[in-house]
């Protein structure tokens, strides 16, 4: 940091706006700053309203971005004021015509997003009076939605969901999980109730592994939002990128009430009896059982009978040569 900026740091924090008429106004990046901040950035970072007003009043430009733009740092004045939750700096950067839609150039994060990521609901509102772009996505395609979905902020979720034009089924550009595949991971209940009553939600969408919201909470565990995914009609007979369906994951976690969950929503077995299998193999005896009690009595039914007498036999001939080897050893 230059003199200058120390100077100039320790002015704004200090809240002394009769100093700051004797400084130099900075309009744009300093020169031999090592982080490229203007004296807007340093009012609006830490809260000086009084010293903003001053700058904005002497033609500052609120637009300018910061040279040292990276993931995790802001760009802008509006950015810095945002992510510390200053809300009158950023209603007045608004006034004086700071753009809510520049974001960082290093990964597309905009204001709106810093907001929704920090749960600051009155300056997301704020932003979006003044045509911020809650459709907009960052370099990897997350939006908004998904922000407020994944970290369980439910009452900036019900507000995006009152916005007419929001795109509610967008996909990342690299997983293509939806805001409700994110909060269906995170186990939001309330928000995944939020997600799918409105009536725009693909409930049965599909991200890049095939893996549905359903399978999705079944993998998670997630009893509550497979119950409720259900209720809504969550399509059961998916099958992912690997050919398993929500019922056989759910055997593979040895979840006993979501496989009876599943079941009574028309859940089946495939036509390999993959969940049976399963079932069989974790040792998971009451899931088997229910799982032959609910298939249709047909000749699965023998290939079933089958495959246990084989898996029996099997088991038999391995402790035979077990003991085998154990005898001789002796």
């Amino acid at each position: 940091m230059t003199r200058v900026e120390k100077v100039l740091s320790l002015v704004v924090k200090s809240g002394f706006i009769e100093s700051t008429t004797s400084l130099p106004i900075i309009r744009t990046i300093y020169p031999s700053g090592p982080r490229g901040k203007t004296s807007l950035m340093y009012a609006a970072y830490t809260g000086n309203i009084q010293y903003l007003i001053y700058l904005l009043n002497n033609n500052v430009d609120p637009n300018v971005t910061c040279i040292t733009d990276s993931v995790g740092q802001c760009s802008t004045a509006l950015m810095y004021a945002t992510s510390m939750g200053h809300l009158s700096c950023v209603r007045k950067l608004l006034q004086t015509k700071a753009n809510p839609n520049i974001g960082r150039i290093s990964d597309y994060c905009t204001p709106l997003m810093w907001a929704i990521t920090k749960n600051y609901l009155d300056i997301m509102i704020e932003l979006l009076s003044y045509n911020a772009d809650f459709n907009s996505v960052r370099k990897n395609g997350i939006s908004s939605l998904m922000i407020a979905s994944e970290l369980g902020h439910l009452e900036i979720v019900k507000y995006l969901l009152t916005l007419q034009y929001l795109k509610v089924n967008l996909k990342t550009f690299d997983t293509g999980m939806t805001a409700l595949h994110y909060a269906c991971q995170s186990g939001h209940l309330e928000i995944v109730d939020e997600l799918i009553g409105n009536y725009d939600t693909d409930i049965s969408d599909t991200e890049s592994e095939g893996f549905t919201p359903l399978i999705i909470a079944v993998q998670e565990n997630h009893i509550l939002i497979v119950r409720s995914l259900l209720m809504k009609g969550a399509n059961v007979h998916i099958k992912d990128s690997h050919g398993k369906t929500a019922i056989v994951y759910a055997t593979e976690n040895a979840n006993y009430d979501i496989v009876r969950e599943l079941i009574l929503y028309g859940a089946k077995d495939d036509d390999n009896l993959t969940s049976l299998i399963t079932g069989y193999e974790n040792d998971s005896n009451e899931i088997v059982n229910l799982l032959i009690n609910y298939l249709p009595i047909d000749s699965k039914k023998m290939i079933i009978g089958e495959w246990l007498d084989n898996k029996r036999k099997d088991s038999k001939k391995l402790s035979k040569k077990a003991s085998l080897k154990a005898s001789k050893k002796e």
